[in-house]
């Protein structure tokens, strides 16, 4: 029911500054063991905004295994199957501590549909719910979230704001400083100059989500070679382009997520106002404040 990924190799997410600052600051905390131990994370945002590609990093900036929670594999069609295989699950977990548990799309697990019917979701909801907040093996739990409805708001607020996840962070689409980043090391070796390209490709993708621009890259790199010519920034333009409607859909589509995640989260990294220090009207943003909790402030 599990995967134990491997923490050698990969980058680093961009973006998602704060987040990273909150791992640093707790990191001896995650393994410890206790009542005063960090108890995890909750990432709530669009999809291909990073917070898969943010936990994995977790696992080796603190060196610490790295387990991920196949929610299709533990949810059984039988009575007693989901609950019994949640247990085996939450057992095994202690028994692999120090231990970090990536579940991705963590609002599948209390979803209700005819096929969970009978009181064993609300038995499986009260289980993990019991876990997050009592277990004090150090079991350090991050939680990926593009779809509180599914869940039920008043759980998806219970949970942001109880004691069972130690702060909740909206991942939202990279800032312009974040996309030009993203796009260089992409772009490095496969055009003349990457970090020129990247900055005229970022300040062309607002509201694009990192998933966008890596697709925009690796589909003009195949259709150059295809076309056997080198990789041109007239491409990377046409298929920044090509791209554009779908990812202001994406981010229109999830408009309602946003301003849930403005009420009962931190933002995961700086925005654009908050690197400029202005706003369209030379203000101080209201979306640019400073994480509340005293372990992320700077």
């Amino acid at each position: 029911n599990m995967e134990i990924l491997s923490t050698e190799g990969g980058d680093n997410p961009v973006g998602v500054d704060y987040v990273l600052r909150h791992i640093a600051v707790n990191k001896k905390r995650i393994v410890m063991v206790g009542a005063d131990r960090a108890k995890g994370i909750l990432l709530a945002g669009q999809p291909g905004g990073g917070k898969t590609l943010t936990g994995k990093a977790i696992g080796r900036l603190t060196g610490v295994t790295v387990a991920v929670l196949e929610i299709d594999k533990v949810l059984g069609r039988y009575v007693g199957q989901s609950e019994q295989q949640i247990a085996n699950v939450l057992a095994v977990l202690r028994a692999l501590a120090p231990v970090i548990l990536l579940i991705d799309e963590f609002q599948r697990l209390f979803a209700t549909g005819s096929e969970h019917d009978g009181g064993t979701m609300s038995r499986v909801t009260a289980m993990i719910l019991n876990f997050l907040q009592e277990c004090t093996d150090p079991v350090y739990v991050v939680a990926t979230v593009n779809n509180p409805r599914s869940m039920g708001m008043e759980l998806f607020y219970t949970i942001c704001r109880s004691e069972r996840f130690d702060a909740c962070f909206h991942v939202d689409v990279p800032s312009q400083t974040a996309r030009a980043v993203m796009l260089e090391g992409w772009l490095k070796g496969k055009i003349g100059d990457p970090a020129g390209a990247a900055a005229d490709l970022a300040g062309r993708s607002d509201r694009f989500a990192g998933s966008d621009l890596r697709n925009v890259v690796k589909r003009a790199a195949a259709d150059a070679e295809y076309a056997g010519e080198a990789l041109s920034l007239e491409r990377l333009r046409e298929g920044i382009e090509r791209q554009r409607m779908k990812a202001l859909g994406t981010y229109d589509e999830f408009a309602e997520l946003r301003r849930w995640a403005r009420l009962v989260c931190e933002p995961a990294g700086p925005s654009d106002e908050e690197e400029t220090g202005t706003s369209v009207s030379g203000s101080t943003p209201a979306g640019s404040r400073q994480p509340v909790s005293k372990e992320v402030a700077p």
